[in-house]
C-alpha cells in the first residue's frame, strides 16, 4: 500500500475558501442516493437536524450495514478543527500543554494517569503496555502529540501522524521529532507495525473502510489496529436523530455494535468491547424513557458563537423533571437499584480491536 492513500484522511479546501460556500454547501446537503459507507441503495431518511444556522444536514440510516450518517463535509469540519475558538478541538491545546509538563520532569507514570482518566486514551495505553521495547507504533491522527507522548518518553518506537501541518509542528515542538504530515514516506518505511491506533477519529473521515483497509495493509500479521467509534446504540430518547455532543458535520458516521466484526472479519479477528455509562446514569436514562421524554431537536445557532458550548448542544431539562430525576437517582444509590438497571452504551465506547490475519 502507498502511504499517500492516507491522503483520504485530508479535508477538501475550507469552505470559506470557495465562492458562494454556503449556497454550495447546501446544494451538496441533497437526498443520499447510496450509503456514503457501504454503498447500498437500502437508505432510510428519518429527518434533518440543524446545530449550526445555514447547515442543515439530512440524516440517513443504512438498512444493510445499519449506519446512521449525513453527508461529509470536509470543507465545514476543516474550519470548525482549523478555528480553535469555534472547536472543542481547542480543549486539546491544554491537554498537549499538560503532558508536556509531566514530559519535562520524566514523569511518565504521571502522564500516564492523565492520559489513562479518558478511557479512550486508556484502552490504547493498555494495549501498547505488553508490547516489546522494539515494537512498531503508528498514531493516526496524532493532533499535538500528547498520547504518542508517553510512548516517546517510553523510548519506544513510535510515530504521530496527521493531516494538520499546524498540530504536527507543534507536536514535534512539544515531544520531539516523531511527527509526520499525511503523506510523508516515513509512513511507508516504517511498516510493517506491530501496532496502529487511533482515537476519536473513524466517524470524521469520509470512507472508514477503506481507511480500515488501508490500515491493516501497514500492519505485521498479529499485529493490531485499536480505535474508538461513535455507538448508535446510544441514541436512547424517543426520535433522536443524532448524538448532541458531536453534532454534524463534526460527526458524519454513528456505527452499530459488530459493524467491524462483520465488515473486516475476512482480514482480521475483530472484537468489540462496548464501555457503558455508569449506574446512576444508567438509571436516569432509563427513568427518562420510561417517562416518554422525546428528544428535542438543536436550536441552530451562528458558527460563529458555536464554541461557547464547546459544540455540545445539551437538552433542556424541565425543573420539575430535574427534581424527579435527583430525587430517584439519590433513591437508586440509597437502595442500590440502580445495579439493577440495565447498563447502556457509552456515546463513543465502541472500542475496536482488529488483529490482521
Amino acid at each position: 500500500m502507498q502511504s499517500g492513500r492516507l491522503r483520504l484522511l485530508e479535508p477538501p479546501p475550507l469552505a470559506s475558501d470557495q465562492p458562494d460556500s454556503m449556497a454550495m454547501c447546501a446544494a451538496e446537503r441533497g437526498p443520499a442516493a447510496r450509503c456514503r459507507i457501504c454503498g447500498s441503495a437500502l437508505l432510510a431518511r428519518i429527518g434533518t437536524v440543524e446545530y449550526l444556522a445555514g447547515y442543515a444536514w439530512e440524516v440517513n440510516r443504512c438498512n444493510a450495514c445499519g449506519c446512521q450518517f449525513t453527508r461529509h463535509d470536509g470543507g465545514v469540519h476543516g474550519l470548525m478543527h482549523e478555528t480553535g475558538v469555534l472547536s472543542y478541538y481547542s480543549d486539546y491545546r491544554s491537554i498537549a500543554a499538560r503532558c508536556r509538563s509531566c514530559f519535562e520532569r520524566n514523569d511518565l507514570e504521571g502522564l500516564r494517569d492523565l492520559l489513562a482518566s479518558s478511557s479512550k486514551y486508556k484502552f490504547v495505553l493498555d494495549r501498547i503496555a505488553p508490547l516489546p521495547a522494539d515494537a512498531r507504533i503508528l498514531e493516526i491522527g496524532c493532533s499535538r502529540g500528547y498520547l504518542a507522548a508517553h510512548s516517546i518518553l517510553a523510548g519506544r518506537k513510535v510515530l504521530g501522524v496527521d493531516v494538520s501541518r499546524e498540530a504536527v509542528m507543534e507536536a514535534g515542538a512539544l515531544f520531539g521529532d516523531h511527527f509526520a504530515l499525511v503523506g510523508d514516506p516515513r509512513i511507508e518505511a516504517g511498516a510493517p507495525y506491530d501496532l496502529i491506533y487511533h482515537v476519536g477519529m473513524i466517524g470524521c473521515v469520509a470512507d472508514p473502510i477503506e481507511l480500515t483497509n488501508d490500515l491493516l495493509a501497514l500492519l505485521r500479521p498479529g499485529g493490531a489496529l485499536l480505535f474508538n467509534a461513535p455507538n448508535r446504540d446510544a441514541l436512547y430518547l424517543d426520535g433522536q436523530l443524532w448524538l448532541d455532543s458531536a453534532p454534524p458535520p463534526d460527526l458524519v458516521t454513528l456505527f452499530p455494535p459488530r459493524f467491524f466484526m462483520r465488515q473486516f472479519s475476512a482480514k482480521a479477528a475483530a472484537i468489540e468491547n462496548i464501555e457503558t455509562t455508569p449506574a446512576e446514569q444508567s438509571m436516569l436514562i432509563a427513568l427518562r424513557r420510561a417517562l416518554g421524554v422525546v428528544w428535542a431537536r438543536p436550536v441552530a445557532q451562528p458558527i460563529q458563537a458555536a464554541g461557547d458550548n464547546g459544540l455540545t448542544w445539551r437538552q433542556p431539562t424541565p425543573p420539575m423533571r430535574r427534581l424527579v430525576e435527583r430525587v430517584a437517582a439519590k433513591i437508586g444509590r440509597m437502595t442500590g437499584l440502580d445495579a439493577l438497571v440495565p447498563r447502556r452504551p457509552t456515546e463513543f465506547g465502541l472500542f475496536v480491536t482488529l488483529t490482521r490475519k
